[in-house]
């Protein structure tokens, strides 16, 4: 008798727990979807910091000059502001 009320009550939610699942899913996916979209502009930040600290190295192996190293800073640096910009203005970054 249990084992017929038990198979009742799985038959009776099959659709409950698939609903459930693609529930969770759509969750997952529109978490990772916001994630990478209000982190984008991090991993650009990243990437220029990344870019500064090799062009340092190589200004301190001597295979960059002091003027090449400035100008690589300089144009980070517009960069960088020209993006902040685009965001305060609500414009999407380049």
């Amino acid at each position: 008798m249990n084992d017929a009320i038990l198979w009742k009550i799985l038959n009776a939610s099959w659709w409950q727990v698939g609903l459930l699942v693609l529930c969770i899913g759509l969750g997952i996916w529109i978490i990772t979807v916001l994630r990478n979209y209000f982190t984008e502009n991090d991993d650009l930040s990243t990437e220029d910091r990344q870019l500064l600290d090799q062009a340092g190295n190589l200004r301190k192996e001597g295979s960059l000059s002091e003027q090449e190293y400035r100008t690589i800073k300089r144009n980070v640096s517009e960069r960088l502001k020209d993006r902040t910009l685009n965001q305060s203005s609500g414009k999407d970054a380049l």
